[in-house]
């Protein structure tokens, strides 16, 4: 993104020394530049189940590229017992069926592992089988 700026304020710094009119003759003048980028976000979910302790697992690993801000939710089934997951530093009371992770996610391009912590590893086992990652672009 940064060579990108810089390409566009190098033109505009050239614009500006062109376009120098000596004082006598200003009247006034308005330079615009306007950029689009497209708003790009791609999460994917790698299982790696593992069992840490009692009541302690890891889900999977979730890769995330976002280019703007973000939620991150995720859906499963519901478990009979209470339990918690955590990403990153985000920890959430998981839901009947869909949990908020990640409430105004900042553009981010990284891998983080899913943990839960849950009563049974029914639970566990039934959360991981159906798990499935929802992202709703905020930033535009």
């Amino acid at each position: 993104m940064k060579k990108f700026k810089t390409k566009i304020l190098g033109t505009f710094a050239l614009i500006l020394s062109g376009a120098a009119v000596p004082a006598a003759h200003a009247e006034e003048y308005k330079i615009s530049i306007g950029a689009y980028v497209p708003v790009e976000c791609e999460f994917s979910v790698s299982n790696s189940f593992v069992r840490l302790s009692a009541g302690q697992f890891r889900i999977a690993t979730i890769n995330q590229f976002c280019n703007t801000g973000y939620e991150m939710s995720i859906s499963h089934a519901a478990l009979n017992g209470s339990a918690s997951a955590r990403f990153r530093n985000d920890v959430a009371r998981v839901g009947a069926g869909s949990t908020l992770l990640q409430n105004n996610g900042r553009p981010v391009n990284s891998a983080a592992d899913l943990f839960l912590e849950a009563n049974s590893d029914e639970d566990a086992v039934m959360f991981a089988q159906t798990l499935a990652v929802q992202v709703t672009p905020t930033g535009l």
